[in-house]
Parts: C-alpha cells; structure tokens; sequence
C-alpha cells in the first residue's frame, strides 16, 4: 500500500503519533479491500521489537500498529517513511524481510495462527514511485500467480 504526502516529518507526526488521527488516515487511504478486514477501532502503538535483530540502518518500519482483523485473527500494519529513494526494489523486499520477522515473532509466542499484516508506505518528495509494488513485481509475475505457486508448494511439503 503507497501514499504519496507532502512534507515528510511534520505530515508523518502528525498522523502517526496520534492514534485518532492514524486511524482516521487509514480509513481514508486503505483499500476498502482492506479496511473489511480489520477493526480499526482496535487500532493501536505495538512495541517493534521484532526488528532488533536488523541492523539499525537498515529499519524500515517506523511506526507499528496492532490492529484486530475481523475474522478473529490479530492483526499488524506498519508504516514506512520514504523518500523516494533509488533502493525501490531493495525496498520493497526490506518490507518482506520484516513481514516475515513479524511472523517469526509472533509465532514463537502465539503458534499456530498467523496474524495478518498490512505494510504501508508514506511516500515524500517530488519524484514519483516507479519501482515494484509487491514482491510479484519484483519476480515478474502476478501476486495471484506467486500466491497459487506458494500455497502449492506448502500443501506438496505438508502431504
């Protein structure tokens, strides 16, 4: 998920250090797809500490939330600020990386059910995102197609 903002830090304290206002942004920006899926009203600060283990330089999760899903499930949305770097491909698997921190994180204290976690990027700065929106795009195919491929390769190795 991509926003484009104006200027960076005070856009970013103003929505993002205030629960209202975050969850206000987000009913706003997110794909009514998503917004079906979660509790906004659950919305909350969760403490990051899944990306102790990245280097500090390398963090691209500036800001994460605790959100219920409807479905029962717990839920994550992270936000990232950029801007508008030349590293949009690096991006884009840096935000997988932490994705899958999370799930490591969260299924050393909470096994079996994984949470569902909505990465955003709160994109600054004249220049337009020309790179991947999704790790599909970064392997050329669709994001249906990497999920089939994904959910076939889980059930040949569990059976």
């Amino acid at each position: 998920m991509f926003y484009k903002g104006g200027a960076p830090s005070q856009n970013f304290k103003n929505i993002f250090t205030n629960i209202a206002r975050a969850r206000a942004f987000l009913s706003d920006k997110l794909p009514r797809k998503m917004l079906v899926q979660i509790n906004l009203k659950t919305l909350k600060f969760a403490d990051p500490k899944f990306i102790a283990s990245i280097p500090p330089a390398e963090r691209a999760a500036d800001v994460l939330f605790s959100v219920e899903a409807k479905s029962g499930q717990d839920g994550y949305i992270f936000i990232y600020l950029e801007g508008g770097s030349s590293r949009q491909t690096r991006l884009v698997l840096c935000l997988w990386e932490y994705q899958l921190c999370i799930l490591d994180a969260y299924m050393k204290k909470t096994p079996p059910n994984l949470p569902l976690i909505i990465p955003f990027i709160f994109a600054y700065g004249s220049a337009e995102w020309t790179g991947p929106r999704s790790i599909g795009d970064i392997f050329g195919v669709s994001d249906a197609e990497l999920s089939e491929y994904i959910k076939a390769t889980v059930k040949k190795q569990m059976s």
